[in-house]
Formats: structure tokens, C-alpha cells, sequence
């Protein structure tokens, strides 16, 4: 096998199921074995489903980010529409004039 080949072949993605090693401190450890105990279970089987969980993790946040940042977006296009519902409603009550229905609105409808 020529150097190249070599290269590329120890290039390539790991197969689909793979051993992952790390190491811990005393203390991680110890909690990780009492943790495992606590679930019936072993310490890699525990830590296996610990970074599964912090992968996904990942991802929900991700997603729930993207979420929030919707509904901050939806927040402000609805304070938007209650503004100028507001100005018509005390406009065509006859009470206040436009000019100072649209300043209430300003002061008090915009976002802080």
C-alpha cells in the first residue's frame, strides 16, 4: 500500500460504532461509579448515555433557541399591531386627536 493510500484510509470516518476513551479524576469518578450503583448499571454504560445526552443536548438547545428567537419576532409584530389598533380605536372614538393617540401609543405600547 503506497503512503497515500495509507493517508486516505486512515482519513476516513471511523465506522459507525466506535470505541471513545477518556480519562477522569479521582472525584469525577468516584461520582460516576456511585451514580451507576445508584442506577443499576456500569460506569461506561452511565458515562456512554452521559455524553449521548450532552450531544443531544446540544441540539435541543439549538433548537429551542430558534424557537425563542420566533416568538420574540412574533412578540414584536403583535405589540406592532396592538399599537395601531390602539391609535384607531382612540382616533375614531372621537376623544383624541392622531397626533396624541399616536404619542400614547409610542409611550406606552412600544417595546422597553
Amino acid at each position: 500500500m503506497h503512503r497515500t493510500e495509507l493517508f486516505a484510509a486512515a482519513s476516513k470516518a471511523p465506522p459507525a460504532s466506535s470505541t471513545v476513551g477518556f480519562r477522569l479524576d479521582a472525584e469525577s469518578r468516584r461520582i460516576l461509579d456511585a451514580r451507576a450503583k445508584l442506577h443499576e448499571c456500569s460506569s461506561g454504560h452511565l458515562a456512554r448515555q452521559y455524553v449521548l445526552e450532552g450531544l443531544m443536548a446540544q441540539q435541543e438547545r439549538e433548537a429551542l433557541h430558534a424557537v425563542i428567537t420566533s416568538l420574540q419576532n412574533e412578540v414584536v409584530s403583535l405589540r406592532e399591531d396592538l399599537k395601531i389598533a390602539v391609535k384607531a380605536l382612540l382616533v375614531s372614538a372621537g376623544k383624541v386627536d392622531p397626533q396624541l393617540a399616536e404619542t400614547w401609543a409610542e409611550n406606552n405600547l412600544s417595546p422597553n
